[in-house]
């Protein structure tokens, strides 16, 4: 199974090592399309959906890899849950030249709430939250 990350848990992120890294077993740098942000208050970044390349991590994960945990690290309490912080969806996914080479799982920050919005600071221009 392949998963996407942008934010706190890339490789070398604070949530890396705890909740993916003895798991992967292949990582690819790639991008998905969204608009990236800035959450207030909190040091982690919001995806939501756009046309823009966001930069992250695309990793393998063994067959063992549960994603319980990291579901409520996400705060995701299951499909269509509107107590969801994120939701997790399968998102096409780019290579480095920004060629499409796949799908996987991605958490999108959920903003059917109005007040989701206002949880959102600013834009990051980089599209990449660890170089912004």
């Amino acid at each position: 199974m392949k998963l996407f990350v942008y934010g706190t848990l890339r490789k070398g992120a604070r949530a890396y090592d705890e909740y993916l890294g003895k798991y992967v077993l292949k990582r690819y740098p790639a991008f998905v399309k969204g608009e990236l942000y800035q959450v207030k208050n909190g040091n982690y970044p919001a995806l939501l959906q756009g046309s823009r390349f966001i930069l992250g991590d695309v990793f393998e994960l063994a067959q063992e890899f549960d994603f319980r945990k990291l579901d409520s690290y996400e705060g995701y309490y299951g499909e269509n849950n509107p107590n969801n912080l994120y939701h997790r969806v399968i998102m096409d996914v780019y290579d480095e030249n920004k060629q499409w080479f796949g799908k996987a799982y991605c958490y999108l920050y959920n903003v059917d709430e109005e007040e989701a919005f206002l949880q959102l600071d600013y834009l990051i221009e980089s599209d990449d939250f660890l170089n912004q």
